[in-house]
């Protein structure tokens, strides 16, 4: 998992019981919320957490109306992939944007998706 601040830091853990069947179930708002919640557990709670993800926009609405890992939403902020964000409408683009937002540098998001794009032929070979 890739995170990325002031530098990129790599958080390496057991991937497989972390992220479990995303194929199976990708859509469900319970699995990034399980990632983010193992991530914190490795973390100091004085650091800010930045977080990119294609649907921060509704993602982090969701976190607020449910009350959703409320200990720790004054260390964590969210944007949208800067490809994406074209898709969202105004009032996401300005809240969530990176390059309109203060702490985000140039970072686009679309490193790890490039990345994913060049690993999808061996997804085929690796599924059971």
């Amino acid at each position: 998992m890739e995170i990325t601040s002031m530098h990129t830091f790599h958080l390496v853990s057991n991937i497989e019981a972390d992220i479990g069947k995303i194929y199976e179930s990708g859509k469900q708002c319970c699995l990034p919320i399980a990632i983010i919640n193992r991530f914190l557990t490795h973390c100091e709670s004085k650091w800010l957490i930045q977080f990119l993800y294609k649907i921060a926009c509704s993602f982090n609405k969701l976190m607020r109306a449910r009350d959703l890992l409320a200990k720790d939403q004054g260390c964590l902020t969210f944007a949208i992939l800067v490809f994406h964000a074209y898709g969202s409408n105004w009032l996401c683009q300005l809240n969530y944007h990176p390059q309109l937002n203060d702490g985000w540098g140039l970072l686009d998001g679309e490193g790890l998706e490039r990345f994913w794009l060049y690993l999808s032929p061996l997804v085929s070979v690796m599924i059971l």
